[in-house]
């Protein structure tokens, strides 16, 4: 049943994806119906097509620009091992350090962490020669140094994705141009991408690269298949009238900020681990999707409407909102030991 699935998802993409000669279509009209009223008009409108291109080009530099996540060395999780493994993960752990030292958004906050997060690792080289020891320092580095840092950064990175997912949904929700739903939808989720890549300061894999650029176009081809079924829309709207009424925008908001909140938490995921994204993880992760995207939405309230009027400074930094759920005890993956109790 899972690879019909995905073979209608990807058909679906396709389609969605084809469907974009109409948003073409609709800019070639609207080009020239401006220089049919002044050729400078449609010359602007150009312009403005030229601009958002290079907007785009500007944001996907951070795929050329930033380093890949650190890719850890197999550590056994029970049983003895080789002196090499224990040296070679060690290194691994110096790379990691060095990551978040040089991160803007740690180095001034959390100084004494990242220098007490380097003694740590450089004490782990003295328990090379005992396995036991040596999976007991990694967890502890793991539970007192590494998962705060980490945490922080969580924070700003839903914060990114709860303001993309607002934007996108009332955006394509309102918008009554297929074109205009395009370019919120490629220029918000690229940014959000951008955003969170700068926030890790760390890029997927080239393999996992593509499946961000691919959660991306599935939101593209959600919008692009609703737009293209406004003959469905009257039709429903002879019979109900609020359907015909609010289905299409309800339906281009909801799924437009589903698909955006989940291509930006598995892009937090793809960005922030510290071995190879698991796609079976990631799935069970994704089931409680509309929940997610609810607190996505949640979190937009609070932080941009009802922190106001309960007189709250609106300018509140996301590194101060609570830590959210998803953050708890996020190294449980990274290292492949068990998370500690104390998480």
């Amino acid at each position: 049943m899972q690879p019909f699935l995905k073979t209608v998802e990807r058909i679906a993409v396709a389609v969605g994806i084809l469907l974009l000669f109409l948003v073409a279509l609709e800019m070639l009209q609207a080009y020239e119906t401006l220089g049919n009223m002044h050729p400078w008009a449609g010359y602007g409108f150009l312009g403005v097509l030229g601009t958002v291109v290079l907007y785009l080009l500007w944001q996907i530099r951070a795929f050329a620009t930033l380093r890949a996540v650190p890719r850890p060395p197999e550590l056994p999780e029970d049983g003895p091992f080789k002196a090499g493994t224990a040296r070679r993960f060690v290194a691994y752990m110096k790379r990691v350090s060095a990551r978040l030292e040089a991160n803007p958004l740690l180095i001034d906050e959390f100084r004494p962490q990242l220098w007490e997060l380097r003694g740590d690792i450089a004490a782990l080289e003295k328990e090379n020669g005992n396995p036991g020891a040596f999976r007991t320092k990694v967890i502890e580095i793991e539970r007192n140094c590494i998962a705060p840092l980490l945490e922080h950064l969580d924070k700003q990175a839903e914060a990114v994705v709860g303001d993309s997912v607002g934007i996108v949904s009332v955006g394509t929700a309102l918008s009554p141009y297929r074109s205009a739903d395009f370019f919120i939808v490629l220029t918000r989720n690229i940014h959000m991408v951008n955003r969170i890549l700068r926030i890790y300061r760390s890029k997927p894999s080239p393999r996992e690269t593509v499946a961000v650029f691919y959660d991306i176009a599935r939101v593209v081809a959600a919008v692009n298949i609703l737009n293209a079924m406004d003959q469905v829309w009257t039709g429903l709207g002879r019979h109900v009238p609020v359907i015909g009424t609010w289905g299409e925008a309800v339906s281009e908001g909801l799924f437009s900020g589903l698909l955006t909140s989940v291509a930006g938490h598995a892009a937090i995921d793809r960005s922030r681990s510290y071995k190879p994204w698991s796609r079976d993880e990631a799935a069970r992760k994704y089931r409680g999707r509309l929940v997610r995207w609810g607190r996505d939405v949640w979190n937009i309230l609070m932080r941009h409407g009802i922190d106001r009027l309960i007189g709250k400074h609106p300018g509140k930094s996301p590194a101060e909102e609570p830590a959210p759920e998803s953050a708890r005890g996020p190294l449980k993956r990274f290292f492949g030991g068990k998370a500690p109790s104390g998480e």
